[in-house]
């Protein structure tokens, strides 16, 4: 990627902009990173933990992003959103908004929606959630440990370790140039994964997922339908089929 940014070619690749799940990090994708770069420009949002902004908030601000930036670098470069879990819900809801903005610079060429939380309603997070943000202070960790189990299997950490430990590397890390890549995010995981406050835990939970599963349900959805189907945008669902968060097998066949 330096080499193209200095040569100028990676501003010739179309661009993809990675929105994160509600803990606002990179790291569920790092690792598909390299491999996606070398079809891609690939730009990825993150939000602190300290973050209070409201669901229209970081709408705005993910489309200000679009239009300042990557409109810098090359409007007629098309944009491919890619959204995961909660960054599924605030990917419909820019790429509604686009679609509906003609004089729009970055046209959108497609969009990709990751286990999207268009489904939290129906969700074992919804369900267990927010009963951890009302627990006393004293108690908070330990309710968020009881959650830890929505969010992995029984292969994770063995997997974690393997990968941390070079052992057993995913297919996609295949030079040395990746692995070195590997090794740098590996070693930035602890400044990487935050510990999540409970009041940002409550307002996560209320006024991203909740406000925002309700408006793509009530709303966004049928739109963004009629007009990814009108102007021929490829939309690609992924689902994990052992999703334990969201009911994703589910939610992709209603998508």
């Amino acid at each position: 990627a330096v080499n193209e940014l200095r040569n100028g070619s990676l501003s010739k690749k179309p661009i993809l902009l990675y929105l994160p799940g509600f803990d606002g990090t990179y790291i569920c994708p790092f690792l598909q990173f390299p491999e996606l770069s070398t079809e891609f420009d690939v730009w990825c949002m993150v939000v602190g933990m300290d973050d209070r902004s409201t669901f229209e908030e970081l709408k705005q601000n993910v489309l200000d992003f679009i239009a300042t930036k990557l409109g810098d670098h090359d409007g007629s470069r098309p944009l491919y959103l890619a959204g995961e879990s909660f960054g599924g819900i605030l990917a419909s809801e820019v790429s509604n908004e686009l679609l509906s903005d003609t004089s729009s610079e970055a046209p959108l060429g497609g969009l990709v929606l990751i286990n999207p939380a268009t489904c939290y309603s129906r969700s074992a997070l919804q369900a267990q959630g927010p009963d951890v943000t009302k627990l006393p202070a004293y108690q908070y960790t330990f309710g968020l440990l009881q959650l830890l189990p929505l969010f992995t299997d029984e292969h994770s950490v063995a997997q974690l370790l393997l990968i941390l430990t070079a052992e057993g590397l995913p297919s996609v890390i295949d030079t040395p140039s990746r692995e070195a890549y590997m090794g740098r995010v590996a070693i930035s995981l602890p400044t990487q994964l935050e510990y999540m406050p409970q009041g940002t835990l409550d307002w996560r939970l209320n006024a991203w997922l909740s406000t925002g599963c309700q408006q793509t349900e009530t709303r966004t959805l049928t739109e963004l339908a009629e007009k990814l189907r009108t102007t021929n945008t490829p939309t690609l669902v992924i689902a994990g089929e052992k999703d334990e968060t969201l009911p994703s097998l589910e939610e992709a066949d209603r998508l």
